[in-house]
């Protein structure tokens, strides 16, 4: 059906005989459309009965009533103005509970008495992820209590603040959480709104924000939801004025009907309404992460580019075995001294480790706390630390040697088991494919320290002559170093502790006509140290955040990460359950 015909269908006798005070409203802007609303509930004339939102009239029937109407009285052709304000009418949310709920008195949060006396509050916006509303609601004045003076040298004594009582009368809102809670319970369960001040936003739009929060920045969301806003906008309100247009022939600029600028989201706002949803969250999101117990092994390490993203000095990370994260927190030193107080409430909630991980003190402070809390467990040196303080010393990381050198010591603490090795090293022969990573498929353990000991020792010999081209890649830094880890090696604070079983097995995979099953290694802290790059994702590549922000984001990584964890570990069993 074309526009014409749309226009010519929608004429009736009722639409010609209506009034010219009628037909004037027709034409109204925005505010004035909002304030006939309020004028209209108020007199009975609009029923909101189990309906707050009310929507304006179809701009198409209201012209085409204009367009039959104009041989009649030519004072009321439209204008490109009148189009546009019609085009752009906004919906109307009234919160005004007495009208929606029959029966519903609204009563003074303070006295519980019904109060009758209201009048319009200030009108505010109430957005959606693609679309926006005028909210109105009341404000009620309970003339049975007086409220408190906003400063004590206001009123001296009762008899003051009785005087002056008029002035100082008990007022609140309809949307106030004082006002809700005396609610029953049912209309408070229909008000699902995020309350920032003059801006109102739907539970979808806080839901929309938390999901993105992690993922990209403040202002990486309002645009996504402003882009949203504009596209709906264009659809509904942009198209309908430049047809109307196109149809009365009238040349009227797409400027005049754009989406207005102050429905825009900020990216201050985004923010600001992300920390309040996640002060409303920590205690259930506290729970959670607290809920998990960890297994037989903990990998404790701290970070400090994700603390300094969040206007802190080191980020305190546990982890257990199964790549679930304990525990996340601020701290102000990087000490084992620091963090008791954090271990002993692990030890609380239920979590009894066989080892501890660390990267440092292993013979020291750490032996000595762990001991205190946890008697049995035993304290490890995670091996990737400990290769790291040799490779980090070196003269260059991009010395043609640097990555020989990181091989050979890699082999030098880790032992493949030499049964599983040879079946492996068969069946690569006997099958078609040579892409098969042996480490994840033959088990490695760090055994017999003194053989460690003098592997290293021996590398580190082999590396000392300089390369012809780049020079030297063994430095006094790497002979200080090594000389600093050797008594820890000695002491076998890097081999795998005895009855813990280190390896976990997944699906198979036939090779050369055999099966083999994953492995995955849950020894040492090298799935920590992978997490602390999620966690710097999680904040920004650049981004700079307050404590209270950058904690939640911390937070809510966290959640989703160990929610992860467990679909896996849910999806792993699954599969090996045999059909």
């Amino acid at each position: 059906m074309s526009i014409t015909d749309f226009f010519e269908k929608s004429r009736s006798s009722q639409q010609l005989l209506c009034s010219h005070n009628e037909r004037l409203v027709a034409f109204e802007s925005a505010d004035d459309y909002v304030a006939s609303v309020k004028t209209k509930i108020d007199s009975g004339r609009l029923d909101i009965t189990g309906n707050p939102t009310i929507k304006p009239s179809n701009p198409f029937v209201i012209l085409s009533n204009a367009k039959s109407l104009q041989r009649l009285e030519s004072s009321i052709s439209p204008t490109a103005e009148n189009i546009a304000a019609l085009s752009s009418c906004p919906s109307v949310f009234a919160w005004v509970p007495e009208k929606i709920f029959p029966g519903v008195e609204v009563k003074c949060p303070a006295c519980k008495s019904v109060v009758t006396c209201a009048r319009w509050a200030r009108d505010k916006i109430l957005h959606g992820l693609a679309t926006h509303l005028v909210y109105v609601t009341k404000e009620y004045t309970c003339y049975k209590c007086v409220a408190k003076p906003r400063l004590e040298q206001q009123a001296t004594s009762l008899e003051d603040i009785a005087v002056d009582g008029k002035r100082h009368r008990k007022q609140f809102q309809a949307d106030t959480p004082g006002a809700l809670a005396v609610l029953p319970e049912y209309v408070q369960a229909s008000w699902k709104f995020v309350n920032t001040g003059r801006i109102l936003c739907d539970a979808g739009v806080v839901d929309f924000v938390r999901a993105l929060a992690t993922r990209t920045s403040w202002s990486a969301i309002a645009d996504a939801i402003n882009e949203l806003k504009e596209k709906a906008w264009d659809r509904d309100v942009a198209s309908a004025f430049a047809t109307l247009c196109a149809h009365f022939q009238m040349c009227a600029p797409a400027e005049s009907c754009s989406f207005p600028r102050q429905r825009r989201l900020s990216a201050d706002w985004v923010r600001n309404v992300y920390v309040a949803d996640a002060q409303e969250r920590r205690a259930s999101v506290s729970q959670e992460l607290s809920a998990e117990t960890g297994d037989d092994i903990l990998a404790l390490d701290w970070t400090v580019d994700a603390a300094a993203r969040c206007s802190a000095d080191f980020l305190f990370n546990a982890m257990d075995g199964h790549r679930r994260i304990l525990m996340s927190s601020f701290t102000s030193a990087c000490s084992p001294h620091e963090v008791k107080h954090l271990l002993v409430s692990l030890k609380e909630r239920g979590v009894d480790p066989k080892v501890v991980y660390v990267d440092c003190e292993c013979c020291g402070a750490w032996r000595n706390i762990v001991k205190d809390i946890w008697p049995k467990a035993m304290v490890k040196l995670d091996g990737l630390h400990a290769i790291r303080r040799l490779t980090r010393t070196v003269s260059s990381t991009q010395h043609p040697w640097h990555g020989p050198f990181c091989v050979a010591l890699s082999a030098a603490i880790y032992t493949y088991d030499a049964e599983a090795m040879a079946r492996f090293a068969a069946a690569r022969l006997r099958g078609t494919k040579r892409t098969h990573a042996k480490s994840k498929y033959v088990p490695r353990v760090i055994v017999d320290a003194h053989r460690i000991m003098h592997a290293i020792a021996s590398v580190i010999e082999s590396f000392k002559d300089g390369h012809p081209a780049a020079g030297p890649l063994i430095t006094q830094s790497t002979m200080d170093a090594w000389r600093d880890l050797r008594p820890h090696v000695s002491a076998g604070c890097l081999c795998d502790p005895p009855g813990v079983q280190l390896h976990e097995y997944g699906e198979s995979t036939r090779i050369g006509g055999e099966l083999f099953k994953a492995i995955r290694t849950i020894r040492g802290a090298s799935a920590l140290e992978g997490f602390h790059s999620h966690q710097k994702q999680w904040l920004g590549c650049l981004a700079r955040h307050a404590a209270d922000a950058g904690a939640a984001l911390l937070a809510d990584g966290a959640l989703r990460w160990n929610r992860k964890r467990r679909r896996q570990d849910d999806d792993e069993l699954a599969a090996a359950e045999p059909e």
